[in-house]
């Protein structure tokens, strides 16, 4: 690899776009591993049983209303970033992988594709598919799945939600980190 090619698998994904986006955002994916930041969000949780056990199997936490929040970023192997978020007393961590143009996010069993959208607004992580246990699920489980990333305040912001349908709120979390 060449060596004047980022590290950060969210740069190299963007190439061009990364150039447009706001300088925190920029920081926080460009800053050397294992980085560390804090916050603080508003997270909503699973409400019923059904959409509790789907959080579990994908390893998201539970935790639910405003909350400080703790997000180690490593980089174990080039291409690949693990993420571990703590949200007050859930910890859950995914591992993210740059799969030829696309974003391969790791939760347990479930894996999920996108592909990274930049500009001067953020990052928009743009569904495109979905496994559990390498088995495809259709693309429409995905249709209330959202994530971006932006700056207010000069501060990073974040803001990920997922839905299922006819099951309901998986998981979602609006916030901010000090980068």
């Amino acid at each position: 690899m060449d060596s004047s090619a980022p590290t950060s698998i969210f740069l190299r994904l963007l190439g061009p776009q990364a150039e447009a986006l706001p300088a925190c955002v920029r920081r926080l994916h460009a800053a050397k591993r294992p980085a560390e930041f804090r916050g603080r969000a508003v997270a909503g949780a699973a409400r019923s049983r059904l959409a509790r056990l789907c959080a579990w199997v994908a390893g998201l936490p539970r935790a639910d209303g405003e909350i400080d929040v703790r997000v180690v970023l490593t980089s174990p192997a080039p291409g690949v970033e693990v993420w571990t978020r703590k949200f007050g007393r859930s910890t859950f961590r995914s591992t993210l992988r740059a799969v030829g143009d696309e974003l391969h996010e790791q939760l347990g069993p479930v894996r999920i594709r996108f592909r990274l959208r930049g500009d001067a607004a953020g990052i928009v992580w743009v569904p495109l598919g979905i496994d559990v246990l390498r088995l495809p699920l259709p693309l429409a489980l995905l249709s209330g799945v959202r994530a971006r990333e932006s700056e207010r305040d000069g501060r990073y912001r974040f803001d990920v939600a997922a839905s299922l349908p006819l099951i309901g709120l998986i998981v979602r979390y609006d916030g901010w980190l000090d980068v």
